[in-house]
């Protein structure tokens, strides 16, 4: 995904950002959730991952068998995943 743009540590510099703006009282808060495979939440680890397969398997990450054989994975309820962390930072002006 970072490949494609994504950066997994941006959630991370929302405060930092924030205080840089000239916010005063920054907070963060981060939020996880389980996912259970099966479930409709899995939704969003499929479409990343279609979205994802002709880059993966182009560069060799996932062969086309690995690709299929995650995608069951999803499927299987007795499985859990772990959501990406949702960020949401918080300031005041002075």
């Amino acid at each position: 995904m970072s490949a494609a743009g994504f950066d997994p540590n941006f959630g991370r510099t929302l405060p930092t950002l924030l205080t840089d703006a000239g916010l005063e009282d920054v907070h963060a808060d981060g939020r996880v959730r389980i996912v259970r495979g099966g479930s409709h939440e899995v939704a969003f680890y499929r479409l990343t991952l279609f979205a994802l397969r002709v880059p993966l398997v182009d560069s060799g990450r996932l062969t086309d068998t690995d690709f299929d054989a995650t995608l069951a994975g999803l499927e299987d309820p007795g499985r859990t995943f772990l959501s990406p962390v949702l960020v949401a930072a918080r300031g005041r002006r002075p």
